[in-house]
């Protein structure tokens, strides 16, 4: 390996107090790692994330706005405006 390269190396060793060996052999790893496809991030149903989703906009909206108007704010925030939910990818389009 060329100096720079093992320069590297010895300070990754360095930052992790430990021998070089063992520092080239962690950075394998890493570069192993990084190879392999991405775990899938694990999937929260639809309501539960609604329900999350209101809980934190609940507060911020106007209290002195009538329920009406609140309900309409929470469902605007959440489910979209309507000019922009038919362009939506994640929902099945409405059938004319």
């Amino acid at each position: 390996m060329d100096a720079d390269t093992l320069a590297v190396i010895d300070s990754f060793a360095a930052a992790r107090q430990v021998s070089r060996s063992d520092a080239v052999h962690r950075l394998l790893q890493l570069g192993i790692e990084s190879l392999a496809p991405n775990r899938p991030l694990p999937r929260i149903s639809t309501s539960r994330a609604e329900e999350l989703a209101t809980s934190q906009i609940g507060p911020l909206i106007d209290p002195d706005a009538s329920s009406e108007e609140r309900d309409r704010r929470i469902e605007r925030l959440t489910k979209g405006p309507p000019e922009f939910i038919g362009a939506r990818l994640d929902q099945s389009k409405p059938t004319p």
